[in-house]
Parts: C-alpha cells; sequence; structure tokens
C-alpha cells in the first residue's frame, strides 16, 4: 500500500497538505507552457496545412503549364497517309487549304562496289575525288567537288567507308553478301543534284585503286537519285528532300508515298480553343491567388487573420504571380508583349477576368499572342539559321539576339 509521507510527517505539524501544495505549485508552472507548446504546434500545424493547400494549388497551374507546353490553336489535318503536315514556326502560321498530289518521292544515289573478299585485308592507296552534282545517263554535270587520301591508315574497305562517311552528304558501309564477298554500298543525300562521281588517282608507286572504285561511267550505280515531284492546286513543284519546309511558311510537309488521288491537307486558326485555353488559366491563377488572399488575410486587430498572415514567402509568391499580368515578355519581336494584350483584366480584388469577346477580337487581329502566353517560341528571320529549344532545364533568357558568323 502506497504511503503519504509527507501528509504523515506533517501530522502534528502545520496541518497543511504538503504533497497537494507541491502538486499545485508544479501545476501552477507546467499547465501554462504545456498550453503555450500545444499553441505553437497547432499554428505551425494550420501553417502546414495552408502551404499544402497552396502547393495543390500552384501543382494545378503547373500541370496545365506541362499539358499545354506546345499547344497552338492552329489545327492541321491530312486525309491521306501519304503526306503529313505539321506546324514548324506558330509565329507565321496561317490558315490554308490545298490539294496535294505526289508522282514521285525524293531518293538518293546507291553505289555498289562489290567482289571484295576482305573487309579488313590491305588494298591499294592513291586519292578518291568525290564530285557532287547530277547524272543525266552517263553524262555528269559537277557543281562542286573534295577529295581524301588513301593511305595506309585507312586503305582497307572499312577504311574507306569510314573516310566516305566523314564527306558531308555522303554514307558508306561494308556489306557482307553472304556468299564469302563483301560490298562497299554508298548512299548520297536525297535529291537529283546530290548525286555523285567518284574519280581515282591511283598512287604514284602502285595502280589498282582506281580499277575498283573509279565510277566515271556510272556503271556502279544501282539506285539513281532523284527529286519528289508533287503538284499543290495545279502548280507542278519539285524538291530534294521528302521533308519540305518552304512550300508553305510556317508549315513542315512530310512525303511518304506517292498518291493515287490528291490529298486533302488544310490549317484552321480555331479562336474557340485558344480561348478555352486561356479562359482555363484564370480560373486556375483565380484559384491559386484566392486560396493565397484567404490565408494571408490580416483582420482587425489581428482578429480572424488567415493562418499565413504576413508569411513573408507565401507573400513573395504572391507578387510573382501578381507580375504574371504586368511582366514583358521579351523575344517576340522587336518590342515586348504582354498577355493582357489576349483581353486580360486585373480586377480590384486582385483577380483576373476575360471577357470573351475581347479576347476573339485582340486574337483575330494577331493570333501569335496566344503563342505570347502560352509558349515559349524560338524563330530566326533567316532560312539559313533554325533556332529551337532543346532543354527543359535551361531555358535562355527572352530577347532578340543578332548572329554574326
Amino acid at each position: 500500500m502506497a504511503v503519504d509521507y509527507l501528509s504523515a510527517i506533517n501530522k502534528q505539524g502545520s496541518g497543511l497538505n504538503l504533497t497537494q501544495i507541491v502538486d499545485s505549485l508544479v501545476q501552477a508552472e507546467q499547465v501554462p507552457a504545456e498550453s503555450r507548446i500545444q499553441k505553437n504546434i497547432e499554428k505551425k500545424q494550420s501553417a502546414i496545412s495552408g502551404y499544402a493547400q497552396i502547393a495543390s494549388e500552384l501543382g494545378k497551374l503547373k500541370s496545365f503549364s506541362t499539358a499545354n507546353k506546345g499547344s497552338s490553336a492552329i489545327s492541321v489535318s491530312s486525309d491521306s497517309s501519304a503526306v503529313g503536315v505539321t506546324i514548324s514556326d506558330q509565329s507565321i502560321a496561317t490558315s490554308f487549304d490545298s490539294n496535294i498530289s505526289v508522282t514521285a518521292l525524293a531518293t538518293s544515289q546507291t553505289l555498289e562496289f562489290t567482289g571484295f573478299a576482305s573487309k579488313t585485308a590491305s588494298i591499294n592507296q592513291g586519292t578518291v575525288n568525290i564530285d557532287f552534282g547530277t547524272w543525266n545517263g552517263s553524262s555528269f554535270t559537277q557543281d562542286s567537288t573534295t577529295s581524301f587520301d588513301v593511305t595506309s591508315s585507312n586503305n582497307t574497305l572499312t577504311g574507306i567507308a569510314s573516310s566516305l562517311s566523314a564527306l558531308t552528304g555522303v554514307n558508306a558501309t561494308v556489306t557482307n553478301k553472304g556468299d564469302g564477298t563483301y560490298s562497299l554500298i554508298v548512299n548520297t543525300d536525297t535529291g537529283a543534284k546530290n548525286s555523285i562521281r567518284i574519280r581515282v588517282t591511283d598512287a604514284t608507286d602502285e595502280t589498282g585503286l582506281a580499277a575498283k572504285f573509279d565510277t566515271s561511267d556510272n556503271a556502279e550505280q544501282v539506285v539513281a537519285a532523284q527529286d519528289a515531284s508533287l503538284n499543290i492546286n495545279g502548280v507542278q513543284v519539285t524538291r530534294a528532300s521528302n521533308k519540305i519546309t518552304d512550300l508553305i511558311d510556317g508549315y513542315e510537309f512530310k512525303l511518304n508515298s506517292v498518291t493515287t488521288t490528291a490529298a486533302s491537307v488544310s490549317s484552321s486558326i480555331d479562336s474557340d480553343v485558344a480561348y478555352a485555353k486561356v479562359k482555363e488559366f484564370v480560373d486556375l491563377y483565380n484559384g491559386v491567388t484566392g486560396t493565397i488572399d484567404n490565408l494571408t488575410k490580416i483582420g482587425v486587430d489581428g482578429e480572424d487573420s488567415g493562418i499565413l498572415a504576413r508569411d513573408v514567402v507565401v507573400n513573395g509568391i504572391e507578387r510573382k504571380l501578381r507580375s504574371i499580368m504586368t511582366s514583358q515578355l521579351d523575344g517576340y519581336g522587336e518590342t515586348g508583349r504582354y498577355i493582357s494584350e489576349l483581353g486580360l483584366r486585373t480586377e480590384r480584388d486582385g483577380s483576373i477576368s476575360l471577357a470573351e469577346a475581347d479576347f476573339k477580337k485582340a486574337f483575330s487581329a494577331e493570333p501569335i499572342l496566344f503563342d505570347v502566353m502560352m509558349n515559349s517560341l524560338a524563330t530566326s528571320d533567316n532560312p539559313n539559321l533554325k533556332v529551337e529549344h532543346t532543354s527543359e532545364v535551361l531555358q535562355p533568357k527572352g530577347g532578340v539576339y543578332n548572329f554574326i558568323g
């Protein structure tokens, strides 16, 4: 049985219950401290809950951005697998409707040099001249030329294939024919003017290389190079490649096969699609800022204040969001643009609104404004310089850059 020794000792004394007094003194110190700690815990838990709400809303905005990366209000279509079409430059793409017939695909020239017993055995040395141009039967029209030497470092079938492949516009491989012999297969870029003629000069102290690889008579050609031939809306055109980027500004066409009937290829700019995307952004933006406003509100005399009132981190997030409406977006031409040009307006309570009539009026006048808001575009006014985004992490600062080369 437990004994209250303090009370027992005190029976002949003051009559005070020392145990009760000690317990009361301890509680007088402990309870307020526990209360303060509990309030701090509850406050921190509320703050964590508030951060989670904001993170959830920001996550929705991020998901929207990710899902709509590269989206466009331009819709392209083709009713034939023979002709594919994609948008190559949204900044200059406009609506079109065309009928396209393909009568020939662009092909590359193929040469085969046969009868080699080994791909690694040494062969003769000399100089190989590669002439680029056009074959017309056995007649060749030269446009340019280049050369390489066959020495002890590359005088094998594999070595010559490697030296040929190092040249722009040429690809060479060594193929086992399956009958105990090897062939050197040489392919060029597509297009009639990308054909090659190989002229070989034997080394001064040995002969034999020219006899194996000289194509002055074009006898080694197994496939002739040719241009693609197509008809667009009654106009006959040719191209050296089956990927065509200069047929209609802003679009790339891919010729996959010849056609039996004309392919109907079209592009349209849909203002309804664009409006729906921007309206979705407006709703998500207002969801984020509304949540932040509710969590950071400051009540009279501190009463009814939000659980994240005066939180510097959250206030910084809110300022960053508000700047979306006022910040200049560089890189779209000589001057910066603003998403407010699409008809978005900031209301007195800090939310943003979008009137459909205002949006469609602005969009109709300048569809590129949709891309100002939705995409990061890289364009060049020089057809010899192509600019693309290749990194998800490193993004260049928007602006106009001059390249001198």
